[in-house]
């Protein structure tokens, strides 16, 4: 029927409520925590999962929500530079990569954006202003938790 997802969103409402229902033998909710890349095309809304008002069936009041952040995100924040926002299905090889090697395909696949058609969903946006409503949901929610994903990959022995 050539069905189209209609983001992480929907998907994590699914995860919330499973997790809602199963329990740990009666002494506590199931746990559970979705983490989203920073440059997903979804984030902007992901941000906003804990958020009190809204539409509630995009809202996952029971899951822990962190962003997974690189450093090149955090370069552009302080250089008030533009950030990319993608499809994983545009750029698949993203989510394994970190430091240098995220940093130069993260730079190749925004370069592709000017040539029409390499790249169909992207999102520019200003770093900074993704970064606010980070901290903004951050304060008034309690989430998404900030994870830093190039410092984490560097000092662990399992890459993620």
């Amino acid at each position: 029927t050539n069905g189209k997802s209609q983001g992480v969103v929907p998907f994590l409402k699914v995860v919330n409520d499973t997790a809602v229902a199963v329990n740990q033998g009666g002494k506590r909710k199931g746990a559970v925590c979705a983490y989203l890349e920073t440059w997903h095309m979804d984030i902007e809304e992901f941000i906003e999962l804990r958020k009190n008002t809204g539409d509630d069936r995009r809202r996952t009041h029971d899951m822990n929500t962190a962003n997974w952040i690189p450093d090149l995100f955090m370069k552009r924040v302080f250089d008030d530079g533009p950030w990319t926002l993608f499809s994983p299905s545009e750029v698949p090889d993203l989510h394994d990569l970190t430091g240098k090697a995220f940093q130069e395909r993260y730079e190749y696949y925004e370069a592709l954006t000017e040539y029409p058609g390499k790249i169909k969903l992207f999102k520019t946006i200003q770093a900074k202003d993704l970064w606010r409503k980070m901290l903004s949901m951050l304060f008034e929610t309690g989430h998404p938790w900030l994870t830093f994903k190039d410092p984490c990959n560097l000092r662990s022995p399992q890459q993620h």
